[in-house]
């Protein structure tokens, strides 16, 4: 995004130059005065067209996320009447390719602290899903867990830290999905995550991936309208 503001600015002071030197090579005297006024009031306007961009795709990416959460509530609620026994919660993590971080775009009931964690390729399920591209699914991680893993090995399960271990704690299953654009093979822009507090040989997530109901959702090109 900052990239993309900086081109348009530099392609909008360059048009205003260029045109300020075609206007000033045809006028003389007060003139001068007029068109120097009017080419530093354009100038100075560029933030303000530059400002109206950023809002208008601020209220864009509001409105997906609005859609997405509202898809991820239906399906959700669907895998509830299925199992309803197991409460299923379902998030969409989007890439930052300048940050090498998947941050919450939407979800279906995280806590804050949960939504402000992130997470570095082959960190977590979805960090391993991130880095590997295929979908992923395995048992959350207890803090006895990890501090046992750490004290014997000096590693951790699944790469995680600290906090990203206290703000999962209570998930026993996690599946993770890598979103592209149109289903092909390329650039992975998001991970759709599942998440259950009951045990991988229980849940129903196992199904849930084999179902291909989230594939009705097209939440890789709806999050791409979003970037």
């Amino acid at each position: 995004m900052a990239r993309r503001t900086l081109w348009i600015t530099v392609g909008l002071i360059l048009q205003i130059l260029l045109s300020w030197g075609v206007t000033l090579a045809r006028l003389s005297g007060a003139t001068w005065a007029v068109a120097v006024a009017s080419t530093t009031l354009m100038i100075l306007s560029v933030p303000l067209v530059l400002n109206q961009d950023r809002e208008v795709r601020k209220a864009q990416t509001g409105t997906v996320r609005r859609i997405m959460t509202r898809r991820l509530q239906g399906l959700v609620g669907h895998f509830h009447r299925t199992a309803p026994d197991e409460h299923i919660r379902a998030n969409v993590m989007v890439a930052d390719p300048r940050a090498q971080v998947l941050k919450v775009f939407a979800h279906t009931g995280l806590s804050p602290r949960e939504v402000q964690t992130v997470w570095a390729k082959g960190q977590g399920i979805c960090g391993v899903a991130w880095e590997e591209g295929l979908v992923q699914i395995g048992p959350g991680v207890t803090k006895q867990e990890f501090e046992d893993q750490r004290a014997r090995n000096h590693s951790t399960p699944w790469n995680i830290t600290v906090e990203q271990c206290e703000a999962t704690q209570g998930l026993r299953t996690i599946a993770s999905l890598p979103l592209r654009p149109n289903d092909d093979d390329g650039q992975i822009i998001g991970i759709l995550n599942f998440d259950s507090r009951v045990d991988p040989s229980t849940s129903i997530l196992a199904e849930v991936l084999s179902s291909d109901l989230y594939k009705a959702l097209d939440l890789a090109d709806l999050l791409t309208s979003a970037l």
